[in-house]
C-alpha cells in the first residue's frame, strides 16, 4: 500500500495534479514516458557501446542526460506543456540521429511509430499533427535518399508502401483517439461548469444560493482583513409575502421573488453580491462599504422595491438590516447582527432599515 502511494505520488508530482485536473492524463503520461525513455537509452547507450557505433552512443548519452534533467524540472516547475516538447523533442532527434547513422540497417525503421503516438497524447491534436508530418518528410526524404543502398539489404518498393501505410493507419487511429479524448474532455469540462452552476444558484431566480454566499461572504471578510477596508452586509425579506402567495398563489409569489431580484441586480453596483438567503429572504454583499453607505443602498432598494409594486395587484414592501464588519468579527457574527436589524426592523412596522 505505501508502494502504491508513493508511485501515484511520483505520477502526479507530489500530489501537484488532481483527477480533476484537465492535465491530469498528460501528467500521468508524462511521468510514465520519461522513466521509460531513460531506460531505454540507458540500454540502447549500453548496447551502442558494446556494438562499438560511437556516433549512436553520444546520442543517446545526450538524450539521456537530457531526459533526466526534464524528469527533475517538471517535478521542480510543474510545467506540463514546455515539459511535453522537451519529451518529443528528444525523441525526435534520437530518432533522426538513429537513421543517420545506422540508417542502413532494417531495424531502425520500427521506430518510426513512437513519435505519432506521443506527439498526439502529449501535445494534443493540433501541435501533435504539426510534429507528426514534420517527422514523417524527414524520415520520406531518408529513405528515399538511402533506398539503393536499403534495397541491398532485401528492403521492396512494395514494402516500403505497406510500411508506409501501415504508420499512416496509426497516425490516424492515434489522431482520433486524441480528437475523442479531447471532445470527451470538453464535453466533461462543460458538465462541471454546469453542475457548479446549479451548484451555486437558486434555481427560481437565478441569484446566488446559500451555499455560495457563505462562501462569498467568508472570501470577503478574509480580504477586508488583509486589505483593512469594511464591509457591509444587507439582510432583507418581503413583508407579508405568505399573505401575497395564500391570496394570489405560488406562481404569483415566484414571479415576485424573481423580479425582486432583477431590481435588486439593476440596484446594486458591480461588485456587490446579491443572493437567495432562503424562502423570501435575500443578502446582499456590499465589499469595501462603510455601515452609512449600507444604510443608503438598503433605501435605494426598499424604494426601488416600492417602485416596482405599484404596477402589482397588491402592494409588495420590503424590510431591511444592515451591519457592517468590525475588527472581531466573524462571519456568524455579522450576519447575527444584520439578522437581528432585520427583525428589529420588522418589530418596528415593516418597510424600513435598522442598522446594528
Amino acid at each position: 500500500m505505501m508502494l502504491k502511494k508513493r508511485i501515484y505520488q511520483f505520477m502526479t508530482n507530489n500530489f501537484k495534479f488532481s483527477a480533476e485536473d484537465p492535465q491530469f492524463r498528460r501528467v500521468f503520461l508524462m511521468n510514465f514516458v520519461l522513466p521509460t525513455l531513460i531506460f531505454i537509452l540507458l540500454i540502447f547507450s549500453w548496447v551502442s557501446y558494446a556494438i562499438a557505433l560511437y556516433p549512436v552512443l553520444a546520442s543517446n548519452l545526450a538524450g539521456l542526460v537530457l531526459a533526466g534533467w526534464v524528469l527533475y524540472d517538471f517535478h521542480q516547475r510543474h510545467s506540463v506543456f514546455a515539459t511535453a516538447i522537451m519529451i518529443v523533442a528528444i525523441e525526435f532527434f534520437n530518432l533522426l540521429s538513429l537513421f543517420w547513422f545506422a540508417g542502413f540497417n532494417n531495424y531502425v525503421l520500427v521506430w518510426v511509430i513512437v513519435i505519432p503516438v506521443t506527439a498526439y497524447f502529449l501535445l494534443g491534436r493540433k501541435i501533435g499533427r504539426i510534429v507528426t508530418i514534420g517527422f514523417s518528410v524527414v524520415v520520406l526524404i531518408f529513405i528515399i535518399w538511402h533506398y539503393p543502398v536499403w534495397k541491398l539489404q532485401g528492403y521492396t518498393l512494395v514494402g516500403l508502401f505497406n510500411l508506409g501505410f501501415a504508420y499512416f493507419g496509426l497516425v490516424m487511429i492515434t489522431s482520433y483517439y486524441e480528437l475523442t479524448m479531447q471532445e470527451a474532455l470538453t464535453n466533461l469540462e462543460k458538465k462541471n461548469c454546469e453542475l457548479a452552476t446549479v451548484m451555486m444558484t437558486d434555481h427560481l431566480t437565478g441569484a446566488y444560493n446559500r451555499i455560495k454566499l457563505d462562501e462569498m461572504l467568508a472570501s470577503e471578510i478574509t480580504g477586508s482583513l488583509k486589505k483593512r477596508i469594511i464591509l457591509a452586509v444587507l439582510i432583507c425579506d418581503i413583508d407579508y409575502f405568505k399573505y401575497v402567495n395564500d391570496k394570489f398563489g405560488h406562481l404569483f409569489g415566484d414571479k415576485i421573488l424573481k423580479d425582486l431580484v432583477e431590481v435588486m441586480h439593476q440596484t446594486i453596483r458591480d461588485s456587490d453580491i446579491c443572493g437567495r438567503w432562503g424562502g423570501e429572504e435575500f443578502m446582499i454583499i456590499c465589499p469595501n462599504t462603510p455601515l452609512d453607505r449600507g444604510i443608503h443602498l438598503a433605501e435605494k432598494l426598499r424604494r426601488a422595491v416600492a417602485d416596482y409594486s405599484r404596477q402589482l395587484p397588491e402592494p409588495v414592501t420590503i424590510s431591511f438590516g444592515v451591519a457592517a464588519f468590525s475588527p472581531g468579527d466573524t462571519d456568524e457574527t455579522l450576519i447575527k447582527r444584520a439578522d437581528d436589524a432585520l427583525y428589529l426592523a420588522k418589530n418596528q412596522g415593516r418597510n424600513r432599515v435598522e442598522y446594528l
